[in-house]
């Protein structure tokens, strides 16, 4: 079974300018990459900007999306566990797990690298809801079925996990984590 980044296609990676991961990425990933950047990875779906991300979408083929962050990103690591972002899901998409009811269980029995990377996945969990969700862009995304996902890199240990299965670890740990 071939793993993602085995498959050669044009894809476009949506990453934070702060975290210098085009390197890696293209290391991992075959194919032809392509970039569209925003601090921290919150992005505006105005109308202008996913018409702009269409036109790139048809004239370069691209066949899948992904946003990926990097876990030892400062701003993450300031950011994120500083901020009062509940960690829910969007109500129209429920493919993400909600892991509101086990925030406080998992992050107390977290190191402060897991912390950030169950933050950082839950991030990145958003903003695939929120760019499913804009008008234009998820429509098209959708008629031309075009694949997303998510990923963090670690860069002590040179490697990408998927952002999902670092979402479901909570329900994971949700039996032995104690109050």
């Amino acid at each position: 079974m071939s793993r993602d980044w085995e498959i050669e296609g044009n894809r476009l990676f949506l990453v934070c300018p702060s975290e210098f991961i085009e390197p890696q990425i293209r290391k991992r990933f075959k194919g032809n990459s392509y970039f569209y950047t925003s601090v921290g990875m919150f992005f505006n779906w105005d109308k202008t900007t996913q018409g702009d991300i269409i036109r790139v979408l048809q004239r370069r083929n691209i066949s899948e999306i992904h946003f990926v962050g990097t876990i030892d990103n400062p701003y993450y690591n300031g950011f994120l566990h500083n901020s009062i972002l509940p960690l829910l899901q969007s109500e129209k998409n429920n493919s993400v797990p909600s892991n509101t009811n086990l925030k406080s269980k998992t992050t107390r029995s977290l190191s402060a690298k897991g912390k950030t990377q169950f933050l950082l996945a839950n991030h990145l969990a958003r903003q695939i809801i929120r760019l499913k969700e804009s008008t234009y862009l998820g429509a098209y995304i959708s008629k031309e079925v075009i694949r997303m996902s998510a990923h963090m890199y670690d860069s002590t240990q040179d490697n990408f996990l998927n952002a999902y299965e670092v979402n479901l670890q909570p329900i994971l740990l949700q039996g032995i984590c104690t109050n």
